[in-house]
């Protein structure tokens, strides 16, 4: 992923800064401010009753009555923080004991870990931001599993935001669910939240009927820009205040375009048009499902948007409306890290909760004027997507009408290679074949390689094959003309004899008699039970099993007891 490097400033100008700011030599900021208690016992007023400190409600939005900007603010000052929390969303919990509650679960301990290393020399994590879709069916059951879950391991002082998603808000799995199952269990107070947390404020909002989550009305909106007006006037234009939602405005962090957001669950349009007038908005919205390391899940324009991915799943990109099917996608479990200074100045990291680890590049808001934004979504150019200098497509292996080839993915220091297009032509230019391959590059892993079959060869005949990698930025639909592409990697092979033969299985289908054969001296042996559903194969003319799930027969494997032993170490599965 693309770093973004800070210059670092002399020992003499960063302590003459220091010392302007009365900060003797080696001593740490303040404590942070202790978290604001959230609400417990008291009903949010409704829309049209505002929470109010006797002022007009009008008086919040007058910039002359805002607080003013922090005059001491010098970005080249050590950053520490003052108040920190993580960002999490779409944990889809069905049952106490599915792999989404365990991740949740995990999730909540290796943060609460990573605070206490006194990680930017504060050791504390203040909250816990949740962005919806915390259940898969909105039934009371699961909300009950996955508030157990916070019961269990948040641990005391740490406080929990909740927005309500479109899976929470879904009554037709259960009558009793939806949104009145959400407040009973977690307080008619937990949909609109407006706390201090560390000296800075948190907004939640929700959507409002539709069962889609999305439904923000012009008095929801109304409401919440009371609430955004009087935290700007307690804190400053300089300083951010944060809103949690589920689902994003339409056209801003990457997958706020797809199909996800269709007009009927995209924010409605008064949200965004309340929300263009106050650049110092930092909002967490979830429902994507996109990595949240990949660059362009954060988006800079009026505000600044960022897409809380999921713990469940990852979103492929589109080809041609279609999915592009993305390897391990279910393997996606991300959260942020964010950490505000006494400067307001924000820094947010992605956290890999199943590699415990960060990924991505480190994202810094140091500026609320849209004139200094630096994630916008003009940043990037064909330059900054690459393959190595030394990277190149490898023949792994033949077959008689097909080849495995491999090629490594796009290094760290340029954007993700979201999606491989693999181009295959024949000798004299004639195109033959094209695919497209989503990569894990969510994994934040670049020391691998990348398989690719390309099937319906002809033994003895010349191909060029040739790949490239592609971003299509703030888009999912690869077809667009903004996707950014690599150069091409060539290679030239001819189709020879087969390079590759199965250690333990290689199965000869008989379709006339329905019998299978093993043809490897010490492999498994194959008995057939029950009837095989089988076919012939045009392109490699043979029988072949037909595995569609309609079939009733079996093919069982004997012996393997015997050969244990050569699979201790590792061994290899290959299909086509």
């Amino acid at each position: 992923m693309r770093k973004i490097v800070s210059m670092l400033l002399v020992v003499s100008f960063l302590l003459l800064a220091l010392a302007s700011c009365g900060v003797p030599e080696g001593e740490q900021p303040t404590e942070a401010p202790k978290a604001t208690e959230g609400p417990t016992d008291t009903q949010v007023p409704e829309a049209t009753d505002p929470p109010s400190s006797g002022d007009d409600e009008n008086e919040g939005g007058n910039e002359e009555e805002s607080k003013p900007e922090n005059e001491n603010k010098d970005e080249n000052l050590p950053f520490v923080p003052v108040v920190r929390f993580a960002v999490a969303s779409d944990m889809h919990v069905k049952t106490a004991d599915d792999e989404q509650a365990r991740r949740t679960a995990l999730m909540i301990n290796q943060m609460q870990a990573y605070a206490k290393t006194n990680a930017d020399g504060y050791a504390k994590l203040d909250a816990f931001f949740i962005a919806g879709d915390l259940t898969d069916n909105g039934k009371p059951s699961e909300f009950k599993v996955i508030n157990d879950v916070f019961k269990a391991n948040i641990e005391e002082g740490t406080e929990l935001i909740l927005a309500i998603g479109n899976h929470d808000s879904w009554t037709s799995k259960d009558p009793e669910g939806g949104r009145p199952a959400f407040l009973k269990e977690f307080g008619e107070n937990s949909t609109m939240r407006d706390e201090v947390i560390g000296g800075y404020h948190v907004l939640s909002i929700y959507g409002d009927g539709n069962n889609t989550g999305s439904d923000y009305t012009q008095e929801m909106c109304d409401e919440l820009e009371v609430r955004i007006k009087k935290a700007i006037k307690d804190t400053g234009t300089d300083k951010p205040v944060f809103v949690i939602q589920h689902v994003g405005e339409l056209n801003t962090a990457v997958g706020t375009d797809s199909y996800t957001h269709a007009r009927s669950y995209a924010a409605t349009d008064a949200l965004y048009a309340m929300k263009s007038k106050y650049p110092n908005l930092v909002v967490f919205s979830g429902h994507t499902h996109f990595p949240n390391n990949d660059e362009c899940s954060i988006w800079q324009g009026d505000f600044t948007a960022i897409s809380t991915g999921s713990l469940y799943y990852a979103l492929p990109s589109l080809n041609n409306g279609e999915q592009v099917a993305i390897a391990n996608r279910y393997d996606l479990a991300q959260c942020y890290v964010v950490e505000v200074d006494q400067y307001g100045r924000t820094k947010i990291k992605c956290w890999d909760v199943l590699q415990e680890k960060f990924v991505g590049e480190e994202w810094m808001i140091d500026s609320y004027d849209p004139t200094e934004f630096k994630y916008t979504i003009d940043r990037f150019s064909s330059e900054d997507i690459f393959f190595a200098e030394d990277a190149e497509i490898k023949l792994e292996s033949s077959f008689a009408s097909m080849a495995i080839l491999s090629f490594p993915p796009v290094p760290e220091d340029s954007i993700a290679g979201r999606v491989y297009e693999v181009k295959v032509y024949e000798k004299g230019g004639a195109l033959k074949s094209t695919q497209y391959i989503g990569d894990d590059y969510f994994k934040d892993i670049f020391d691998r390689r990348i398989n690719v079959s390309i099937e319906d060869l002809v033994k003895g005949k010349e191909y060029t094959v040739e790949v490239r990698a592609l971003n299509s930025l703030y888009v999912t639909e690869i077809t667009t003309g903004g996707t950014l592409k690599t150069q091409p990697l060539k290679l030239d092979f001819t189709l020879g004899e087969a390079t590759s033969s199965a250690d333990l299985i290689d199965l000869e289908i008989n379709s006339a008699n329905n019998t299978v054969k093993n043809n490897v001296s010490i492999g498994l042996d194959a008995s057939v039970s029950g009837e095989l559903k089988t076919a012939y194969d045009e392109t490699i003319k043979k029988d072949v099993l037909v595995l569609d799930g309609s079939g009733n027969g079996v093919v069982n494997f004997g012996n393997y007891t015997i050969i244990g032993k050569e699979l201790e170490d590792s061994f290899t599965v290959e299909a086509y």
